[in-house]
């Protein structure tokens, strides 16, 4: 179980076969019990309940005003990402990476994980380089 901010995920990677989706479907009880307005997501092994049907796009768009960003760059593993990218301005400088497998709609993509900590370290190279 991980705590969200206005809600929480279950976790069922790790479980094999019958085991997950039992997992699934006592979270679904458990959430109606609670209430039936919560917002419900699917992502990669995961079902997320939330109070707020804010998903990833909404919180890019917030902190992309907060902070008056120039420039997006989100990378992502999971269905529920998709909201991230589909918010992304690429004619702006905006990028989206998707890592690992799976339809999208990020402009690149990486392998992993691991991927995705060269190419940063890569950006932070170039860009304290075009500074110096």
């Amino acid at each position: 179980m991980e705590v969200k901010p206005v809600g929480f995920g279950v976790h069922y990677r790790l479980l094999e076969g019958e085991e997950g989706a039992a997992v699934v479907a006592r979270a679904y009880e458990a959430a109606a019990s609670v209430s039936d307005a919560l917002t419900i997501r699917d992502g990669k092994d995961i079902i997320e309940f939330s109070v707020r049907g804010a998903n990833k796009g909404d919180g890019i768009q917030r902190l992309r005003e907060y902070t008056h960003a120039t420039a997006v760059l989100f990378a992502g593993d999971d269905v529920t990402d998709e909201d991230g990218f589909a918010v992304l301005r690429p004619a702006e400088g905006d990028l989206g990476i998707k890592v690992g497998d799976g339809e999208t709609a990020a402009q690149f993509r990486v392998a992993d994980e691991r991927a995705v900590a060269v190419l940063l370290g890569l950006l932070a190279d170039a860009r304290s380089s075009s500074t110096a």
